[in-house]
C-alpha cells in the first residue's frame, strides 16, 4: 500500500519516500531530519 506522505508544513519539503523515488536530494539526511522530528 502507498499511502503515507511527509511534507514540512512551512516549507513544502518532501519528507517521504518520493524524495528516493524522484531523485530530491539525500534520502538518508532527509530522513535523518524526519527521524529527529519524532523523537523530540
Amino acid at each position: 500500500m502507498d499511502s503515507m506522505r511527509l511534507w514540512d508544513k512551512k516549507t513544502g519539503e518532501s519528507l517521504d519516500k518520493d524524495v528516493y523515488r524522484f531523485d530530491k536530494g539525500d534520502v538518508i539526511a532527509t530522513y535523518t531530519k524526519v527521524s529527529k522530528r519524532i523523537c523530540t
